[in-house]
């Protein structure tokens, strides 16, 4: 994670918790609290809303826990088994899954074409042995 910076958040950059909690609304007034401007609310991992003052440098107001410290959202992207992944691993992942879908596809396309050649020879063979026995006929009619 990378330290929290309040113009980056101001100007609209994505935070989160140490903790990875999500960030649902903020509130910014220095006239309110000049020390602790920040009026944070964040769902934790039961799904509970809580507000919470903070420092512009992030520091959460009284003796809360670490994991809520503030900080700027990285390029990790958490996945369905609540591990990380970077965001190189998940545009690997991404280009894996569309390789396959495209190989499938492209499998898919060369039967196609393979059953269309296939079809293609197998009547032009057809019309050849038709031709033939009308040759043969022809020539035998004579």
């Amino acid at each position: 994670m990378k330290p929290f910076n309040l113009q980056k958040f101001l100007s609209g950059e994505p935070i989160t918790t140490l903790g990875g909690h999500q960030v649902v609304a903020f509130r910014y007034d220095t006239n309110f609290n000049d020390i602790f401007p920040l009026t944070v609310a964040i769902k934790d991992n039961t799904g509970l809303i809580s507000s919470y003052q903070y420092s512009i440098d992030g520091e959460p107001l009284g003796t809360i826990d670490s994991n809520y410290i503030l900080c700027m959202k990285d390029t990790e992207l958490s996945i369905n088994n609540n591990k990380q992944q970077t965001a190189v691993d998940k545009a690997k992942e991404l280009i894996e899954k569309m390789t396959k879908q495209y190989a499938l596809i492209a499998v898919d396309e060369i039967i196609n074409v393979t059953a269309g050649l296939k079809g293609w020879i197998d009547g032009f063979q057809y019309w050849e042995e038709v031709k033939k026995e009308i040759e043969t006929y022809e020539g035998g009619e004579q």
